[in-house]
């Protein structure tokens, strides 16, 4: 019984362990997987703003003129819109926004894992530095955060 026990813990640790890193505030944040960028790369050494994107998620869709707000008000932030779908669709799905942000399409789900993302809309604050500083669910993110973060 104890062998099972034991045989059990380890297997569910093996597998919590292969699940991908977690993000904690402060940490490093993980690098960005993408197979293709759709508009044009990110620059680099600058605050960023990582939007995980779902065509038929409907907060999805109406988070992009907030991100065009944010990137088109604040030239220090980059805003990064991440999508795991084919290109065709994110194309289709994005055609409304100004697309004044890089637009990347996750190179088979890495960047979603490594990011333990679990639900949309879902985004990650990362200082110059690349250190994770906020995460979670787009909606409760505020723009004063954004803004502070900037300073």
């Amino acid at each position: 019984m104890k062998k099972l026990i034991l045989t059990a813990v380890f297997a569910i640790a093996a597998i919590a362990s292969s699940s991908g890193q977690k993000l904690m505030i402060g940490e490093k944040a993980p690098d960005l997987k993408i197979k293709e960028w759709l508009n044009q790369s990110p620059s680099q050494g600058s605050v960023r703003l990582i939007e995980f994107f779902h065509s038929a998620d409907e907060q999805s869709r109406a988070r992009l003129s907030i991100l065009d707000n944010y990137a088109n008000k604040y030239s220090e932030l980059t805003v990064i819109l991440v999508a795991r779908e084919d290109k065709a669709i994110v194309e289709n799905a994005v055609r409304s926004s100004s697309r004044s942000f890089p637009i990347g399409i996750d190179d088979n789900g890495k960047t979603f894992s490594a990011y333990s993302v679990q639900y949309i809309p879902f985004s990650v604050l990362v200082d110059e530095k690349g250190r994770v500083i906020w995460f979670g669910n787009s909606s409760n993110l505020q723009e004063n955060f954004i803004s502070n973060a900037l300073k």
